[in-house]
């Protein structure tokens, strides 16, 4: 409750509970001043300006608490009005945090499922595989605005995986041609262990490497899996801390599925390509042996013809 000016005439212990002050530290006080600050502050002033109005108000939105975090609320307020004077302001507040939450994590998972199928569309309609890790890395650096993204593959012994693509904040820090171990850093280990490695502190992460001068502070490195072997891992890294939750994780390790399925196309199609290639070469080869072929029959067949013009002359 609060005077006409909005200033704090009583609160109860569930306010105290939810904003993180006693009622001695609020008495007298504008409420406007202790839950608010910044653009909130103005929805906040424009709010009670209501209410001195004579106005009742419900809305939900986001306030402030004595520790400085945020809290998620639902509010209805209204005017005391004695005779024909209002005297003072009555409002409740609600915390809907756990509420607010739970709709963003729905709203962000129907966002990812929409990006991984347009991400799934892109990759899919790429057949040379340069084009299509380069597709990739671009695609989910775009879309989620990853700090930084790259793939790398495994080469045939299974011993070391190259970078193939990158994008993002690290273009221009890592070299080109970087190759690790498997087993060496996050990346190595996801591609050893068959495992997503994540951390939301790289620097407490035991199998953290530093490669250059890289900002990392969370990564989250993805195995990208063919049947029963790692054919690559996707890299994921942020500048910021706890970067990646369990629905990051759960949407990049879906879209590994389909990276490796567009990998395995796109290799097969440039296998195809080179025997095509290979086969019409074979071919030109063998019309040009075949022809070599045909002109020394003839050029024997003119000899014989000739020798037997001179014998059938001689013998005459």
């Amino acid at each position: 409750m609060t005077d006409y000016n909005g200033r704090v005439l009583r609160i109860n212990s569930e306010f105290a509970r939810l904003f993180g002050y006693t009622p001695e530290e609020v008495l007298g006080q504008l409420l406007d001043d202790l839950v608010s600050s910044g653009e909130l502050k103005k929805e906040a002033v424009s709010y009670t300006k209501n209410l001195t109005d004579g106005k009742n108000i419900a809305f939900e939105s986001v306030r402030r608490r004595k520790d400085g975090s945020l809290i998620h609320v639902s509010a209805i307020g209204a005017p005391i009005i004695i005779g024909n004077e209002q005297v003072a302001i009555f409002a409740i507040y609600r915390d809907i945090t756990k509420r607010k939450r739970a709709e963003e994590d729905v709203n962000r998972r129907a966002a990812q499922a929409a990006f991984i199928y347009r991400v799934g569309q892109r990759v899919s309609s790429k057949l040379e595989l340069k084009a299509l890790l380069s597709e990739i890395v671009t695609a989910i650096q775009e879309s989620f605005n990853y700090y930084g993204v790259m793939l790398l593959l495994v080469d045939e012994k299974g011993k070391y995986l190259s970078m193939q693509s990158i994008a993002g904040g690290y273009v221009s820090v890592f070299a080109e041609d970087l190759s690790l171990t498997v087993g060496e850093g996050m990346i190595g280990q996801a591609a050893a262990t068959f495992k997503t490695q994540v951390s939301g502190d790289v620097h407490k992460y035991p199998h953290y490497v530093r490669i250059a001068d890289e900002k990392t502070r969370s990564e989250l490195a993805v195995p990208i899996k063919s049947g029963e072997k790692v054919i690559g891992v996707l890299d994921i890294q942020s500048d910021e801390f706890n970067a990646f939750d369990k629905t990051d994780v759960t949407a990049i390790e879906t879209l590994s599925t389909q990276i490796a399925s567009a990998i395995e196309n796109a290799r097969l199609y440039e296998q195809a390509q080179r025997e095509i290639t290979e086969r019409k070469r074979t071919e030109k080869e063998l019309q040009k042996a075949n022809k070599r072929a045909g002109l020394a029959r003839e050029a024997a067949e003119a000899a014989n013809q000739s020798k037997s013009f001179f014998l059938a002359r001689m013998s005459h």
